[in-house]
């Protein structure tokens, strides 16, 4: 016998029944490869390189887009600055190993401090899916882009935990990282060097969380102050849970 039925007067099915019918009414998006494209490149935004006179270049941009794209930016601005770190998304994969079915239900049960009080939460499993990124380095040196690679590499120990505002439970993996090669670029004396990396990034698309109240209503969060701390307290949370 389902949980709901001894605590909220509702069954597993009825419960099931009034999320299936908030998705087909209602739109919404869980902005899975916005956050976590964001997630990435926030953390190569530390990237440095130190000079032969031991002088530290901590301001080296990170850009979203592919190697064209960066390339052009190359070709308009005149005056930017190497190296450059670009980041753009090569593809997404559904994973089988990982993947639950999509009619299980999940609960959460997530203490808030200020309320002093635990909620629970329910919604439909989250799709597992291999986003794949490709992150590409530019430098005029070889040193330098000798130096990004080991910083980069250093960051995937064994991989690399990517925080966005459902949770912190994405772990991202270097597939393979190809060798140098170098380009021209218009109006610049100095071949390019590069070097890529394919990043794999286990990731969740979230569904959407509805508060359980005692009276067994179901209120889907929406975005008040109580409703943020909720937030808040999942994103601190590792894994989603499956209680049935």
């Amino acid at each position: 016998m389902s949980k709901f039925h001894n605590l909220y007067s509702k069954t597993y099915m009825d419960v099931k029944e009034e999320l299936l019918q908030f998705e087909k009414n209602n739109r919404y998006t869980a902005d899975f490869f916005r956050d976590l494209t964001k997630a990435m490149i926030g953390n190569l935004k530390d990237l440095y390189v130190i000079d032969q006179d031991e002088k530290v270049n901590d301001e080296i941009e990170v850009i979203f887009g592919n190697q064209e794209r960066a390339v052009a930016k190359m070709n308009e601005d005149r005056t930017l600055k190497l190296p450059l770190v670009s980041v753009t998304i090569a593809g997404n994969v559904p994973t089988f190993e990982r993947k639950r079915p999509d009619f299980n239900l999940i609960t959460e049960r997530i203490f808030v401090r200020s309320e002093r009080r635990a909620y629970r939460l329910v919604s439909f499993s989250p799709k597992p899916v291999d986003l794949v990124f490709r992150i590409n380095l530019y430098s005029k040196y070889l040193e330098d882009l000798n130096q990004l690679t080991e910083q980069i590499e250093d960051k995937f120990q064994p991989f690399l935990r990517l925080e966005t505002k459902n949770g912190n439970s994405t772990h991202a993996f270097i597939d393979s990282s190809t060798d140098q090669s170098a380009f021209s670029v218009a109006d610049r004396q100095d071949r390019i060097v590069q070097k890529s990396f394919s990043i794999t990034a286990q990731g969740y698309i979230p569904r959407p969380k509805f508060i359980l109240a005692s009276n067994g209503k179901l209120k889907p969060l929406s975005g008040d102050r109580l409703e943020r701390e909720i937030v808040e307290s999942i994103a601190q949370d590792p894994e989603p849970r499956l209680n049935f």
